[in-house]
């Protein structure tokens, strides 16, 4: 009895906010998660690279309102430097400006400050406009992930150029503590990046040995960080499967170059003027043969087939 009467109360607990939620959730509510323990609840920020930002728009139509849809109880928005009221989609504005690249790195911390003012959700995902998000694989990845609110969390695609860094395209999930962080010590990574900091996404290497984590413990497999190579994206725009080549991998494969299944793809960056992974990116993921890997090589991402399962791990 004492068993129904709990599962009765926690059902008009979660009814309630559910419809609370849903039909009057907006950017100045301070949201009680708590009794959902089946969503994650996400606060998505698609970062734009361009003051007009049309293909950070594009994108939240592609993939972040069905996402919105799906899981009311999470928050995709942009961040930029001016507002679109006509599109009737949530942005968090910056007044700081620079030119180009550097600019991502401001138009980030209003998103951070809003996130842990106003909503109380357990993850912070920066990601960028030229990326799909592929929702239902979100939402397996972060339950997945240790939600501890004891220590920092931030989880990305390493990568390495003449530096190691969590690419900065497909972006990075943060806990909350690890989003304080930030915020907290603005100053400090403020003036790390005007020291000569090349974009945002480079200084979280500085960021990590700041929270005393590793890139490697920060490695996510399932990101798509470089853009894919010419013969890639061919092969996908043209859905010519059969022309990839088998996988060669040792067991010991360096972290950084894990193969994952790319059916499994969580977030997958494009990188380039043609918009593949936003315009397309939906219906690739969701057609492509199951042993079909993405893996990087160098600057780019590539493509490959192989029956057995790869050394993988998020």
């Amino acid at each position: 009895m004492r068993t129904d009467f709990k599962n009765l109360i926690f059902g008009l607990i979660f009814t309630i906010e559910f419809l609370y939620v849903r039909y009057y959730k907006s950017e100045n509510l301070y949201i009680n998660t708590k009794f959902f323990i089946n969503d994650p609840c996400v606060y998505i920020s698609i970062i734009c690279m361009r003051k007009e930002c049309s293909r950070g728009i594009y994108a939240y139509k592609q993939w972040g309102d069905s996402f919105v849809k799906n899981h009311p109880l999470s928050t995709v928005r942009l961040a930029n430097t001016q507002d679109f009221p006509e599109e009737n989609i949530g942005i968090d504005i910056t007044t700081e400006n620079e030119s180009g690249w550097r600019q991502v790195y401001y138009n980030a911390f209003p998103a951070y400050r809003n996130f842990l003012s106003h909503y109380h959700y357990k993850w912070f995902f920066r990601t960028t406009e030229d990326v799909f998000v592929n929702g239902e694989k979100l939402i397996e990845l972060l339950n997945s992930l240790d939600s501890s609110e004891e220590r920092p969390i931030i989880r990305g695609k390493a990568s390495r150029t003449n530096v190691l860094f969590l690419h900065g395209g497909p972006g990075w999930i943060m806990n909350r503590k690890a989003t304080q962080i930030w915020v907290d010590n603005v100053s400090y990574f403020n003036k790390k990046y005007k020291s000569g900091y090349s974009g945002d996404d480079v200084l979280t290497l500085e960021y990590i040995k700041f929270i005393g984590s590793s890139m490697e413990n920060a490695n996510l497999v399932p990101f798509i960080g470089w853009p894919m190579s010419k013969n890639a994206l061919d092969i996908l725009r043209n859905r010519t499967y059969d022309k990839i080549e088998n996988c060669r991998f040792s067991n010991n494969q360096e972290y950084l170059y894990l193969a994952h299944p790319f059916k499994d793809t969580v977030a997958w960056h494009s990188g380039s003027p043609y918009n593949i992974a936003v315009i397309e990116g939906r219906d690739i993921i969701n057609t492509i043969p199951e042993n079909i890997y993405a893996f990087t090589s160098g600057m780019s991402t590539n493509l490959c087939k192989s029956n057995d399962t790869l050394p993988t791990t998020v």
